[in-house]
Order: structure tokens, then sequence, then C-alpha cells
């Protein structure tokens, strides 16, 4: 019985642990080291693929891209050349912009 007053007593004299365990978070970087260590020389060793042959033409790169921007009243800018795909662009913006 004196024993647990005295372990009473000693704990309200103690003040409070507020450090951080680091222990297990150490222990998890280190596993996550040695896994790192193992994979990463694996990463560089190349497979062999063989890609299946394509009778379809090569694309051609030629196209600038089409960038457009809407203002509220529904108007591309900056105003680009005029195309083909702009010209049926406008409109079909304009039906999605009434339907928001």
């Amino acid at each position: 019985m004196a024993g647990t007053i005295n372990t009473r007593r000693a704990s309200r004299n103690r003040a409070m642990n507020s450090q951080i365990n680091v222990t297990p978070f150490v222990d998890v970087m280190l596993v996550l080291l040695i896994v790192f260590m193992i994979t990463a020389p694996l990463l560089t060793v190349g497979v062999p693929v063989e890609l299946p042959k394509s009778t379809a033409p090569e694309i051609s790169g030629d196209d600038e891209p089409l960038a457009v921007s809407i203002d509220a009243a529904v108007n591309p800018s900056p105003r680009p050349k005029v195309s083909p795909r702009l010209k049926s662009l406008v409109p079909n913006l304009r039906i999605l912009y009434s339907q928001v």
C-alpha cells in the first residue's frame, strides 16, 4: 500500500512529457531508405519491348494548336486567323454558353 502512495505522489510532481517519440519515424525512414537503395539500380535496367508494326501513315505535325479564351460576350480572343475549325467552333461555343 505504501508503494502505491509513493508512485502517485511521484506522478503528481512529475511534469508531462510533451516531446514526440521519433523512434518509430526513424525506423520507417531507415526501411524506406533500404528499399529505395535496392530498387534504384533496378530502374536503370532496360526491358526489351517488341512493338507491333503499323500500316498507318505518319501524322504530320504542321497544324498549329488552337487556343481560345472566351469573354462574357462569347468572343474568342486573341483573334486568330479565321480557319474552318474556328468558323465552326464559335457557333458551337455560343450554343454551349447559352445553355449554362
